[in-house]
């Protein structure tokens, strides 16, 4: 069986450093699971406010990773927080919604992605899958 050079980049994507933010211990568990899984390098945080300290103390990462209904700081929050503080920096979002009836029309094209839950290993590597590492800066 051959495979083409498509499928066989795909079956390894590159070694990414995730900040995963999520509220819900489970969920951030069974994510950080599934991107550990697949080689990634995963920053876990409780909360919005969490996850952003880790990037304001020079924590280095490739995507930060966020649920979108938290409470304090929501998915929305964290993204425009990102975008202003580390421009360029990859931010998907994870939602038990559905996306389009949360956040105006600007937000959502904002984000890099979007994955719906329930996640699946699939849709998470497709999400990711085209996300290169960042260049290390010292």
């Amino acid at each position: 069986e051959t495979r083409s050079g498509s499928e066989r980049l795909s079956a390894h994507p590159p070694s990414l450093r995730i900040l995963l933010i999520d509220d819900e211990v489970e969920v951030r568990r069974i994510l950080a699971d599934m991107l550990t899984a697949d080689g990634h390098t995963v920053i876990e945080a409780a909360g919005g406010g969490e996850g952003l300290a880790r990037l304001e103390a020079g924590e280095s990462v490739d995507l930060v990773l966020t649920d979108l209904g938290m409470p304090e700081m929501t998915g929305w929050d964290v993204m425009r927080a990102v975008r202003a503080g580390w421009p360029g920096l990859q931010v998907g979002l994870i939602t038990g919604w559905r996306a389009e009836l949360v956040g105006t029309e600007e937000e959502r094209g904002e984000a890099d992605f979007t994955v719906a839950k329930p996640v699946t290993f699939e849709a998470l590597r497709r999400a990711i899958g085209p996300i290169r590492p960042r260049p290390v800066e010292y």
